[in-house]
C-alpha cells in the first residue's frame, strides 16, 4: 500500500484530499492528512476509510519524523516559511516531497543531492495560497 502524507489542513487542501480519498480504494492509498489543528484534519478526512487524520506541528521534530517516515510520498501545503523544515526531514528520511510553494534558493540546495538519491522535490504543484 502506498502511504500519502498531506500536510496542512487549511482551504486551499480541500480539493486535494477529497480527491486523493476519492482514488484511495481504487489505486491502493491511505491517506493521512496531517495539521497543527487535528479538528480541521479530521474535518477533511471525514468518515473516508482510506483517511486517518494526525495531530502535525513541524516544530515537534521527534513526531515529525515519524509521521514523514510513515509515509511513501509527502504533499506539504503548509504555509511556505515552514516548506524548509518539511524538506530536511522528508530529504533526510529519502522521502519524496510536493508542495505548492515557490522554489527557493534553500529549497533549491536540494536538487543535486535528491536527484543523486532518486528522489522527487517537486515545488509550486497547484494553488499556492
Amino acid at each position: 500500500m502506498n502511504k500519502v502524507l498531506i500536510l496542512g489542513a487549511g482551504r486551499s487542501s480541500f480539493s486535494l484530499i477529497g480527491y486523493l480519498l476519492d482514488k484511495a480504494a481504487l489505486k491502493g492509498w491511505e491517506i493521512t492528512v496531517g495539521d497543527f489543528s487535528e479538528i480541521f484534519a479530521r474535518e477533511k478526512v471525514a468518515s473516508s476509510p482510506r483517511g486517518n487524520a494526525i495531530p502535525f506541528d513541524i516544530n515537534d521534530e521527534a513526531s515529525s519524523i515519524r509521521a514523514i517516515g510513515d509515509a511513501d510520498i509527502v504533499i506539504s501545503l503548509m504555509p511556505a516559511h515552514l516548506q524548509v523544515m518539511v524538506a530536511r526531514i522528508s530529504f533526510r528520511l529519502r522521502k519524496h516531497l510536493l508542495n505548492a510553494s515557490y522554489v527557493t534558493s534553500e529549497m533549491k540546495s536540494f536538487d543535486e543531492e535528491g536527484r543523486k538519491n532518486g528522489l522527487l522535490f517537486l515545488n509550486e504543484c497547484g494553488l499556492h495560497p
